[in-house]
């Protein structure tokens, strides 16, 4: 979104489109993820990205305490797993995970493909402080092991706790 002032010195934005790139795009625990918009582009108050997914490459069971954390499915299928409940999640449907609740998912298709909302913005940045930049825009070839300091100190910044 690209921000503009009028003749009475309001800023404004105007819609703009964005798609997924290698200049925005990350490797994360084996998946590719692209961040269609970011804290930058929405003043914090939303972030966006597009992902696809493997199994394998699921996050721990964790707790967001600052965001809530959205999902709508575009192919495959995920199973929510929170409260000792499991959600499954199928695409062209949308599913929100409210903060403070401890989370985690699996794919129950061998890949998936969705988009993620973080709200508010900010989480995004943990993913770019523990992923690597992506060389395509396909999944890496393989699922590297997680830089256990590197999760935790991003963690600790970014409120989230891994159970």
């Amino acid at each position: 979104m690209t921000q503009h002032i009028n003749e009475q010195g309001v800023a404004f934005t105007i819609p703009t489109t964005f798609s997924p790139s290698l200049e925005n795009s990350l490797w994360h625990m084996g998946n590719l993820l692209s961040f269609l918009v970011t804290s930058k582009e929405t003043n914090g108050r939303f972030a966006l990205l597009a992902v696809t997914g493997r199994k394998g490459g699921e996050a721990p069971l964790h707790v967001h305490h600052r965001e809530e954390e959205c999902f709508y499915m575009l192919e495959g299928e995920i199973i929510v797993i929170f409260n000792n409940q499991e959600l499954h999640v199928a695409a062209g449907q949308f599913v929100v995970l409210p903060r403070n609740v401890p989370h985690t998912f699996r794919l129950a298709s061998e890949e998936a493909k969705w988009m993620s909302l973080f709200i508010p913005a900010g989480f995004e940045e943990f993913f770019v402080e523990t992923g690597m930049p992506a060389l395509s825009l396909s999944l890496p070839s393989e699922i590297p092991a997680p830089n256990l300091e590197a999760f935790k100190a991003a963690a600790t910044k970014h409120d989230i706790e891994f159970l």
